[in-house]
């Protein structure tokens, strides 16, 4: 099986389509417990500290940075569901980013914000010209240098739960609460290419693997994992396992991780069999999941903690950082694109950059954020927040 460069790094879905967990367990720790592992990847010039201009603002293990003030542009709205931040004549170059986060080598930026009805999941094009966001019913493509909406894709009957770029061809894939899969060509998104029915109850997640450009795979959160072949518009494979989200290994695909409630299952692609040993160890339902661009790491997130495993050839892994945390619930998390010893991590609180290899956190933005993608190629990280609004950061 060949290589080849997969899509964007990771997303999550609005958590209010979960179903509801139980309250764990109060913890006695103090408000974050970082709990100290072998280093994921060691970077000895992570921020110190959060700079604005000149001024250095704090300096800290756990950073809280206050918005800067910048001039705003005026909103002009696209259509009804949809407005941009930018003016189709709005000078790109005159927008003063916001500097959040600081170091020798690594800056974190704000470089634009739109806004959208809804949102409840979104994801970055391989390419990072386009990000796709998913609502009550409809699927939404933007476009990144512009934050210009691009074009509306309606077909879906329920809320959106899932949207995924494929890795190389001009495809979209959208999954709903509403049973059903949807094949979008984004240079002519007016119909779905395809729409693949199966599943018995809502359709959670769904991913296009890396190298197989005809085979994407979904999941409900009931009672399966469905492969389809998009070419011939036929089931592939069915495996026995419930998950409410679902990710394939980038590069090589050799393994689909699954997210089930109390762990994270990994699943041969060759054989849809479950490897011998589940990721376990959290308490409550997981969240979110994402893997690294290499492939070699994977993220798991509850609400009250969040995992980095280092998986091996064989299946074999290794949780070699964990972070748990009270006072709010994490949401969801991917890997930096530049960064991979970077986790962002969006809670009900805020937005987050973990930087795993010096155990320090970062607040960049004191907002909900429920969903997150990121584009390696272009180093850009996108978040969604509980306002609707999608912020792209450089």
């Amino acid at each position: 099986m060949s290589s080849g460069q997969s899509n964007s790094l990771g997303t999550a879905y609005n958590t209010s389509l979960l179903p509801s967990s139980a309250p764990s367990t109060p913890s006695i720790s103090s408000a974050e417990d970082v709990i100290s592992m072998p280093a994921l990847l060691h970077d000895d010039n992570f921020s110190k500290g959060c700079v604005y201009g000149n001024d250095v603002v704090c300096s800290a293990t756990l950073i809280s940075t206050q918005m800067a003030d910048v001039p705003l542009i005026n909103h002009m709205f696209a259509n009804n569901s949809a407005e941009s931040f930018l003016s189709d004549n709005a000078d790109t170059e005159s927008i003063i980013p916001r500097c959040l986060g600081t170091s020798k080598d690594i800056t974190f930026l704000e470089i634009g914000t739109f806004h959208s009805s809804a949102v409840n999941c979104c994801d970055l094009s391989s390419d990072g010209k386009l990000i796709a966001t998913g609502g009550d019913k409809e699927v939404v493509l933007w476009c990144t240098d512009s934050r210009a909406l691009k074009h509306i894709l309606e077909g879906h009957s329920d809320a959106i739960t899932d949207v995924r770029f494929g890795p190389r061809l001009p495809r979209l894939a959208s999954s709903s609460l509403d049973k059903t899969i949807k094949i979008w060509d984004v240079h002519n998104p007016d119909h779905s290419i395809r729409s693949f029915t199966g599943h018995s109850a809502s359709v959670m997640s769904l991913d296009f693997h890396p190298t197989k450009e005809d085979l994407i795979c979904s999941c409900d959160n009931v009672s399966t994992i469905r492969y389809w072949n998009i070419k011939n518009g036929g089931c592939a494979g069915v495996s026995k396992v419930r998950a409410t989200q679902v990710r394939f290994q980038p590069n090589l695909g050799k393994y689909l991780a699954a997210a089930d409630a109390d762990g994270v299952l990994l699943i041969d692609v060759e054989t849809t069999q479950i490897c011998t040993y589940p990721l376990k160890g959290h308490i409550s339902i997981i969240r979110g999941i994402c893997w690294s661009s290499s492939g070699e790491y994977l993220a798991s997130l509850s609400e009250d903690m969040v995992k980095v495993w280092k998986i091996g050839s064989s299946g074999e892994q290794e949780c070699m950082n964990e972070r748990s945390v009270t006072g709010k619930r994490f949401r969801c998390c991917t890997f930096h694109p530049c960064y991979p010893s970077v986790l962002v991590v969006g809670s009900d609180q805020c937005l987050e950059f973990w930087h795993m290899a010096e155990n320090k956190m970062m607040i960049v933005l004191e907002e909900p954020v429920n969903s997150l993608a990121a584009s390696r190629p272009t180093g850009v990280v996108a978040s969604a927040t509980d306002n609707n609004l999608i912020r792209l950061w450089k």
